[in-house]
């Protein structure tokens, strides 16, 4: 009896290694359909391989994609699909906000230091 147990035992181990055998391998072709994308996404684009994955993972949550389907879109489509060319349209709308909301700030506080020295100059009196 111990020995069917024993034996049990053992299949039942193969069997969980041979499914973490075949989870590591589709990871692996995951990651590598993914590095792929990012360099034909930097290389199209212009942009440094860090700014294309994070375009590329933008674009997948944008659009409820998989990151590994719309990766493996880029790499087997000549053209760049239509999820990453709106990403990167409302990235660059993200950012003209952001570089305008920061000059906004920044002129408010040279103005405020403006104010400041003159209400210093002020208080000190002409010399």
């Amino acid at each position: 009896m111990q020995e069917v147990e024993h034996i049990h035992d053992l299949r039942q181990r193969l069997a969980d290694a041979e499914q973490l055998n075949a989870q590591l391998e589709h990871a692996l072709a995951s990651r590598i359909v993914i590095e792929q994308a990012k360099g034909i996404l930097a290389e199209r684009l212009g942009l440094e391989i860090e700014e294309a994955f994070d375009v590329l993972r933008y674009a997948a949550r944008s659009a409820r994609i998989k990151l590994q389907e719309l990766a493996e879109r880029v790499v087997r489509e000549p053209r760049t699909p239509n999820v990453i060319v709106v990403a990167l349209a409302r990235r660059s709308r993200w950012r003209a906000a952001l570089m305008r909301e920061r000059n906004e700030a920044m002129h408010a506080a040279v103005l405020e230091l403006k104010d400041a020295v003159q209400a210093q100059l002020a208080r000190r009196g002409p010399r």
